[in-house]
């Protein structure tokens, strides 16, 4: 499962946030999943959501726009280690075990054969 995790401007981390299978909405409104204190960000300023076996960020018409490695975005297939900027808000998008399970697992490499490699790498 995905992360999504909300960075000072410095870049340490201020909370993290398991994406789930359905979709997340973010903004400072309580109808947001995702509450963030950003005066600047619209009461529910973007979405996560599923789609075709990843997930995209749709800006939700938001007043100051959504940016995904600072290109302002209405629709866009995240990546690992995408960069969010809504407001004054900076967040990045991680994948969790089981999103790396998965991947291992459809490129036909199991997770205790991954596991084991790495095992056998740090004895050398």
């Amino acid at each position: 499962m995905p992360s999504l995790i909300l960075k000072k401007a410095d870049g340490s981390v201020v909370r993290q946030w398991d994406v789930p299978a359905g979709s997340i909405s973010v903004g400072r409104g309580e109808q947001a999943d995702i509450q963030v204190d950003d005066p600047k960000m619209s009461r529910v300023h973007f979405v996560i959501a599923p789609k075709g076996g990843s997930y995209v960020i749709q800006d939700q018409k938001s007043t100051n726009g959504t940016f995904v490695n600072d290109q302002p975005v209405t629709e866009f297939g995240l990546k690992p280690n995408d960069k969010i900027r809504a407001g004054d808000s900076y967040f990045s998008f991680v994948e969790g075990l089981g999103t790396i399970i998965r991947q291992l697992e459809a490129e036909d490499r199991r997770y205790g054969t991954y596991v084991q490699k790495l095992a056998d790498e740090g004895k050398s």
